[in-house]
């Protein structure tokens, strides 16, 4: 009898759970501290923490080239990628976005010495300003500032702060702290108010469009139960504004 129940439990646990185990390849071109090569940045935690509620376990890849990310996704090499914008389903057509957001980027103005109250895009318009080419959503927004200087990375860009080629740099606020800190950067504040704030997700190949539902209400339960806000806590530096007297 005993031997009946051990061999039920078993049953019943493959059933629910065992059977629907699962591994899944998502890319990621996204660096610290959204990613790392260890899997504990934050979109990392929250990426495996979803597929997890969902019985799926997650191998990340780390691909360097932003658009090469998301053509895998594309064409099936991968069944996903992370962080996106809303909207690059339009560019391609077998990937579908879990809808609700796994993050927020946010582009910051970071400086050594001004001051200012930031409110749109004209408010940069009377400085120097500097951000890393490529940055689409910049590139669109950024028209007459008093002058633009393109960096090639984000340790050119810090570069320019630093040694006073311009008044201000643009990059995404935890990224960018990121740095400051692995650098030991000082004298360096980012300003309160975003430029612009973007919700992120995750996008799924086609194939994978029946997880899409159960992911969304996994993202929708870590964020009711305190998980998202637990790893965001964890995983993202603090931040030391400078706001406008």
């Amino acid at each position: 009898m005993l031997r009946l129940v051990v061999f039920v439990i078993m049953l019943y646990v493959y059933v629910c759970y065992g059977a629907e185990s699962k591994t899944v390849t998502i890319n990621t071109f996204e660096v610290s501290p959204y990613s790392n090569d260890k899997g504990t940045g934050f979109d990392d935690q929250i990426v495996k923490e979803a597929f997890k509620r969902i019985g799926y376990t997650v191998n990340i890849v780390h691909i360097s080239a932003v658009e090469r990310a998301v053509q895998n996704v594309d064409n099936g090499v991968d069944n996903g990628t992370y962080s996106r914008v809303q909207g690059i389903e339009s560019l391609f057509k077998n990937i579908i976005p879990v809808k609700e957001p796994i993050s927020n980027w946010e582009a910051m103005v970071f400086t050594t010495g001004l001051n200012f109250k930031v409110n749109g895009w004209k408010s940069i318009n009377p400085y120097e300003v500097s951000y890393i080419s490529g940055w689409k959503i910049l590139e669109m927004n950024i028209h007459d500032p008093k002058s633009l200087v393109l960096a090639t990375d984000e340790t050119n860009l810090f570069d320019l702060l630093v040694n006073n080629r311009v008044d201000l740099i643009i990059y995404e606020k935890y990224q960018g702290v990121e740095f400051i800190n692995k650098h030991k950067l000082k004298n360096i504040v980012v300003l309160d108010q975003p430029l612009v704030t973007a919700a992120m997700y995750l996008y799924l190949n086609k194939n994978e469009a029946a997880l899409i539902p159960r992911l969304e209400q996994a993202l929708k339960d870590m964020k009711k139960d305190g998980t998202y806000d637990r790893i965001k806590k964890n995983a993202l530096p603090e931040i030391n504004h400078k706001e406008k007297e």
